[in-house]
């Protein structure tokens, strides 16, 4: 059992923030097999978020399916805590936007982004895994969205203040790593929860995560650190959580491809035979599954949109099935939601 603050997670397996995929869809999917201790939403600009509400007095897309706390907390919100990622290199925005989630939606924790490493975030906006250059900085932002949240979740009535928690990686590159005093400032910075994974921002997703580097900031820092990267199966999520240490694992792509992952490493963490924790789903369960995760996306986008989504994730679910490349060749050229179901219902792979 994990606990981050004063919310105690019913399994240490974490969803990772995946721009382009982290959208309340994906989340009852993972909902639907469970074994998922925290979901996530993607990440998201403060400054950016604050100014689209601003001009357009709309909703911020990616926070469709949170609760909101004007309204009874739903079942879905209930069952699993919900985390919001946010980014941004000052304080006052996020501050002011953490603050605004809290009071308006019903969230379990404010993910900060110290991680990303992706070029627009990195080197246009200076932002994400950037910001590892600046320990001092890293420390002033994650202090002030403490204390905005702290003061946001007292005026909501709120018993405790919602956890701060923060994503980072060990540096920029492999010649600046500043992981340990990174971990250090966000711990005095008074975050409850790191998660690192274990690469440079210059490795992007190449190489191989340090996972002995992730077990040192555990060494360091008396707040729960959660590992990340290279967990591709839930064998090597419990292996990760039992070798290195650490108080949770986060896992992020392998979940596209198998999203009973998370259900699969909780099995074997309460001692399910491996013969029956590791069981896959058949294939005609998964082309149901796949249709169905199409429906929700379809109720929260235009068709076009939805559509366009849904053409990311539909190979994966072919991952490892018969003819799953001929499914994907024909998937990826789907432009109208009957164009989309048809193919399913043809080029899905069998067993």
């Amino acid at each position: 059992m994990l606990q981050i603050g004063s919310l105690i997670l019913s399994t240490p397996f974490l969803q990772a923030p995946m721009a382009g995929f982290s959208n309340d869809a994906w989340r009852r999917i993972l909902t639907r097999f469970g074994g998922v201790g925290l979901l996530a939403s993607e990440m998201m600009h403060a400054r950016g978020s604050l100014e689209m509400e601003r001009r357009r007095k709309a909703l911020h897309g990616r926070l469709f399916g949170f609760p909101l706390r004007s309204e009874s907390e739903s079942d879905f919100g209930a069952k699993i805590p919900l985390s919001v990622q946010i980014w941004d290199n000052q304080a006052e925005p996020l501050a002011e936007f953490s603050a605004k989630l809290v009071r308006e939606y019903v969230v379990q924790v404010i993910d900060l982004n110290f991680g990303c490493p992706a070029h627009d975030v990195v080197q246009k906006a200076h932002c994400g895994s950037w910001l590892l250059q600046f320990p001092d900085q890293m420390h002033a932002l994650a202090h002030a969205v403490v204390e905005s949240v702290r003061e946001a979740s007292r005026s909501v009535g709120l018993a405790e203040p919602l956890p701060v928690t923060a994503k980072m990686r060990l540096g920029i590159s492999a010649d600046r790593l500043t992981y340990r005093e990174a971990a250090q400032a966000l711990e005095a910075a008074g975050v409850s929860a790191v998660t690192v994974h274990g690469r440079t921002a210059r490795q992007m997703y190449s190489g191989e995560a340090d996972w002995e580097k992730i077990a040192e900031v555990k060494s360091l820092i008396k707040i729960p650190v959660i590992g990340n990267g290279d967990v591709r199966t839930a064998p090597q999520a419990v292996h990760a959580l039992k070798t290195f240490g650490v108080d949770g694992v986060m896992i992020g792509r392998a979940a596209l491809n198998e999203p009973w992952i998370f259900r699969q490493a909780a099995d074997l963490l309460a001692g399910v035979p491996e013969k029956d924790a590791l069981k896959r789903p058949t294939a005609e369960f998964q082309r149901g599954l796949l249709l169905e995760h199409f429906e929700s996306l379809l109720e929260a986008h235009e068709e076009a949109e939805a559509v366009m989504l849904m053409r990311k994730y539909a190979p994966c679910y072919g991952v490892g099935l018969k003819n799953a490349r001929k499914f994907r060749i024909q998937v990826v050229k789907t432009s109208t939601a009957e164009e989309f179901r048809r193919v399913v219902k043809e080029f899905f792979p069998t067993e």
